[in-house]
């Protein structure tokens, strides 16, 4: 599926909200995610948010591990270092795609972890928004926070092009256009035994200012007529 879009489109994004480390299925739960982040390079992932769930199931020395393996950024910009103002992990990035800076924001939902403390995603977004608008024409937020939350956000930070949305168990068929004009997007919901099932292909337009111009969205399940990728194929047989 990823292969066949960039064959097709010149600008391709492969994003991820967040908690795709662990789960509760080998061979991820007895790698600590390494796993996870070998499928995720080899699908070419561009970013990923940090979720809540990974942190609370990993150490911090296993996330670091993980994010230093990763050939992808993973970004959060509300989880800092229990009593340092020091971020666990890059706040986003901005990446120039078809003559447009694209700039990526990770948010992760609210926890309690040891050695971590979580900043209130809302003033967080709004903080991180205000940040990176005068370097980027588009912002994208990755966001566990759940879809309540995000709704939220969407409505009262403006600026946000784009909200690929996780956490929490709503998903959302089509795209949620908020009054503000952010666009909000929620492919799946993890549950146990279940991942990686869905994926949410969607194609935006932007004109010379950055303002939307059209977009397609598809919500689609991973069914067997989908052929698996030769190279994933070959490293699930050998990683069962």
């Amino acid at each position: 599926m990823i292969k066949q879009e960039r064959e097709n489109e010149s600008h391709v994004l492969v994003l991820d909200a967040g908690d795709s480390l662990m789960g509760d299925r080998t061979p991820a739960v007895n790698s600590e995610g390494k796993s996870s982040v070998e499928v995720m390079n080899l699908m070419g992932y561009d970013a990923m948010a940090l979720g809540e769930g990974d942190l609370g199931k990993l150490s911090l020395d296993a996330i670091a591990q993980r994010i230093q393996e990763a050939e992808f950024s993973v970004l959060s910009t509300n989880v800092l270092v229990a009593g340092t103002a020091d971020l666990l992990t890059e706040p986003f990035l901005i990446r120039d795609m078809g003559g447009r800076r694209v700039a990526i924001v990770g948010l992760t939902g609210m926890a309690t972890v040891p050695g971590l403390e979580f900043r209130d995603p809302l003033l967080a977004a709004r903080e991180a928004v205000a940040q990176v608008r005068e370097h980027a024409d588009v912002i994208i937020l990755l966001s566990h926070a759940g879809l309540e939350a995000n709704t939220q956000i969407a409505e009262e930070v403006a600026g946000i092009d784009l909200i690929v949305s996780g956490g929490g168990t709503s998903v959302l068929p089509s795209p949620l256009v908020s009054k503000s004009g952010s666009v909000i997007v929620h492919a799946d919901a993890a549950a146990p035994g279940h991942a990686g099932r869905r994926i949410g292909v969607g194609a935006w337009s932007f004109d010379p200012s950055g303002a939307l111009t059209d977009q397609r969205w598809e919500n689609l399940e991973l069914v067997a007529e989908i052929a698996d990728d030769p190279a994933i194929a070959a490293w699930t047989s050998a990683n069962p």
